[in-house]
């Protein structure tokens, strides 16, 4: 904890001192020129960054190598929330914007946009190895994200996808056939 201004116990001027216990280690910030002090997440900001990124409480925790309890901890503030987990969630989050920006341009790019959502990891394909590091609601909700850009996008599991290619397939290939009699007549 930080102090300022006059000591109440002498009438002299207090130095800044910081808490040691508040504080676990300094922190950088990249874009600044010289090193400063980042300011503290509130319980209340890491909970709604956790749930903008779709993190759950285990998720996050195994991410950052501690307990689902030590989360809570910190979103109920009952305990500090470290410096390096607001560098982590910073870091989080600019992940979290770049996926949703890839996969919006791939989901532009296709004629009939389309996405699997996985529920296991061995169904991850190893071009969303970000899904994998971060789980599944964190996937989710990149997709969601995404669709909400490119409306149109059809979204489920592997095999439901897998059906809906074979539909349009087939709907193609059907249409296809009509042209041709109309054609032959």
């Amino acid at each position: 904890m930080s102090t300022v201004g006059p000591d109440v116990r002498t009438g002299t001027s207090a130095t800044p001192t910081i808490d040691p216990a508040t504080v676990d280690g300094p922190v950088h910030d990249e874009h600044a020129t010289s090193e400063v002090l980042m300011t503290r997440m509130t319980g209340g900001e890491l909970w709604v960054a956790r749930d903008g990124v779709g993190l759950d409480r285990a998720d996050l925790a195994q991410i950052l190598e501690v307990t689902p309890a030590a989360i809570a901890g910190w979103e109920q503030s009952k305990t500090p929330v470290p410096h390096r987990v607001t560098e982590t969630i910073r870091d989080i989050e600019a992940t979290t914007e770049d996926a949703i920006a890839r996969l919006v341009a791939e989901l532009r790019a296709m004629p009939d946009p389309q996405v699997a959502i996985f529920w296991r990891p061995d169904a991850v394909p190893p071009s969303r190895a970000d899904a994998a590091r971060y789980g599944f609601r964190w996937w989710r909700q990149v997709v969601y994200c995404a669709r909400k850009q490119v409306p149109e996008t059809r979204v489920g599991s592997q095999g439901e996808i897998a059906a809906i290619e074979i539909e349009n397939l087939d709907i193609e290939q059907a249409g296809h056939r009509e042209n041709w009699r109309e054609n032959r007549a």
